[in-house]
């Protein structure tokens, strides 16, 4: 008898191959007239169709053979990746689909810039930062003014200018203080 793995010879009362280690079959067995016949599965596996006496139709479907995958796999082409079909118009879908967009709308730049500037004017550059947040404020408001609900940021604008005006109002103040201290200070006659 021969092996249908390896085609070695191996003994008539042998279950396995000597070489391969497979299972022997011994095909003078499987005939038609006990209804059984012996068909190739998609992985290139032989299995055995099981008939009952009663009907035509197989019982269930069984491995005959154990198989070194390793030979399967080489002669085997690998299917092709099929990605899921789309969902079609009548399939619900696992997520409820909002009919909402987003409804708020954009802040202006310039009104950042004159926030950010203005509270620059109290700790890095006081008076430049202070100038440059009070001309950013007005520029912001008149843009948002301007584009009719398009642009937000109004607050932010008016924080900035208050930021600045206060910063240049405090300078001011203590430039006049300390002229006046100067020449109230050397104006004494001894």
């Amino acid at each position: 008898m021969k092996c249908s793995t390896c085609d070695a010879f191996v003994p008539d009362d042998s279950v396995f191959c000597l070489e391969c280690g497979g299972r022997v079959v011994e095909t003078a067995t499987m005939n038609t007239s006990e209804h059984q016949t012996t068909n190739t599965s998609s992985a290139g596996i032989p299995t055995m169709r099981v008939f009952d006496g009663a009907t035509s139709t197989p019982q269930k479907s069984v491995h005959s053979e154990s198989v070194d995958f390793s030979t399967h796999a080489a002669t085997q082409t690998p299917q092709p990746y099929m990605p899921p079909p789309p969902p079609s118009a009548n399939m619900s879908l696992p997520y409820r689909v909002s009919n909402y967009t987003n409804t708020t709308a954009p802040t202006s730049n310039l009104a950042i810039v004159s926030l950010i500037l203005g509270i620059m004017s109290w700790t890095i550059l006081p008076i430049i930062s202070a100038f440059i947040a009070i001309i950013t404020g007005h520029m912001a408001r008149r843009e948002i003014r301007h584009s009719s609900g398009a642009l937000t940021g109004d607050t932010m604008a008016i924080a900035g200018l208050v930021l600045g005006y206060i910063q240049l109002t405090a300078t001011a103040f203590i430039f006049c203080l300390s002229i006046a201290l100067f020449f109230n200070y050397f104006s004494v006659s001894p």
